[in-house]
């Protein structure tokens, strides 16, 4: 598995609500919505065992990021 975190939105914009895609190897990707913030936490936590893709495509995002006041600083 790649230890890949991609940030396909201009990272000098803030984003207050953006798409984060999640896939761990062998498993369909996770759609999720967070702020920016959070999902850079995330991200960040996940390194070394999911892919994560975070941008600002809010199109097919089903749901929203589970206990994510968790990730807040």
């Amino acid at each position: 598995m790649a230890d890949r975190v991609h940030l396909r939105s201009n990272p000098a914009v803030s984003v207050a609500t953006c798409h984060i895609e999640v896939t761990f190897q062998g498993y369909p990707p996770l759609h999720y919505h967070a702020d920016a913030a959070a999902a850079r936490r995330l991200a960040d936590a996940l390194r070394g065992h999911a892919d994560v893709v975070i941008d600002d495509d809010l199109s097919d995002v089903a749901k929203p990021l589970p206990c994510e006041r968790l990730w807040h600083p």
